[in-house]
């Protein structure tokens, strides 16, 4: 308590606050920033979506159709089968000729190695598989080493020309291995 008379004693009262005003609910129009839609008018949207979907599918469908006919009636198609014709019968030349050549090689091959050839659908991978391959040495025998003790190692070719032999190489404006070579079989081509 307090000493001066003319105070008076203020009880302490919990007064509680004021209640908020009641939430409106937000829509789209309302300027809310939470734009939740219910989960059954997005599954209803959804539906209807899917639905419009097939519809336009089923349309461009019966567009296609409709343009083929039009097409069948106007006779274009044997048009586009008349240009077409002569280029599958090419296609079936060349593929014919891909084969044989195919299995001609296959056959010149020695037997033990015919197995490896793998067996494509298209003939033309094959070909190019035994092209690589052939490439690539596979189907060529190892070189044997040279075992002969006089042989050693590659020596180089040695061209003898006498002094006239190199002026004519010179004239001929060939060096002197060209006119070595030229000189033993008798022809100067390059």
């Amino acid at each position: 308590m307090s000493d001066n008379p003319n105070e008076q004693e203020n009880p302490i009262v919990d007064v509680p606050p004021d209640p908020p005003p009641a939430a409106e609910p937000k829509t789209p129009d309302s300027g809310g920033d939470d734009h939740m839609i219910p989960k059954a008018v997005l599954d209803k949207e959804k539906t209807k979506r899917r639905e419009l979907e097939a519809k336009l599918k089923a349309i461009e469908e019966e567009e296609k159709d409709r343009k083929q006919k039009e097409a069948l009636e106007r006779g274009e198609h044997v048009e586009i089968i008349a240009e077409l014709q002569p280029k599958a019968e090419k296609a079936e030349r060349y593929e014919k000729q891909v084969q044989e050549r195919v299995a001609t090689k296959i056959e010149s091959l020695p037997e033990d190695l015919r197995t490896l050839v793998p067996n494509f659908p298209d003939p033309m991978d094959t070909w190019d598989w035994l092209q690589t391959a052939e490439a690539a040495g596979v189907f060529t025998p190892p070189k044997p080493p040279n075992t002969d003790a006089g042989a050693q190692g590659d020596k180089p070719e040695v061209f003898e020309l006498t002094d006239g032999e190199r002026g004519i190489a010179r004239q001929l404006g060939l060096s002197d291995e060209e006119y070595a070579r030229g000189k033993d079989t008798n022809t100067f081509d390059d």
